[in-house]
């Protein structure tokens, strides 16, 4: 879940599971990493793929807008806690939703 890393202001890990959630949705989208070493799918190469594709692939925009049980997702945690450069991220990268509530 990307609520505990965005509420603790880590911008790394939140990159690093949108990376995640790309390798493993690859369908619509196109990778652009050119690190063939990496088979990983916690590696680099997918947290670099987090900023170039994850606006463009629905599963990772359904995963950054997922809650949990009491409503919170991602963009809430990084509000309520001020880290704007996650929300940031989020929002005009991953294609967070505004309007959850």
């Amino acid at each position: 879940s990307l609520l505990a890393p965005s509420m603790e202001g880590n911008l790394d890990e939140v990159k690093r599971l949108v990376g995640i959630a790309i390798a493993n949705n690859p369908s619509t989208t196109s990778s652009t990493s050119t690190n063939d070493n990496n088979d990983e799918n916690d590696g680099p190469a997918n947290a670099n793929n987090a900023n170039a594709a994850a606006n463009t692939n629905p599963a990772v925009s359904a995963y950054v807008n997922a809650v949990d049980p009491s409503g919170n997702a991602a963009i809430h945690g990084a509000t309520f806690s001020g880290h704007l450069s996650i929300l940031q991220f989020l929002v005009e990268t991953c294609g967070a939703d505004l309007r959850l509530t």
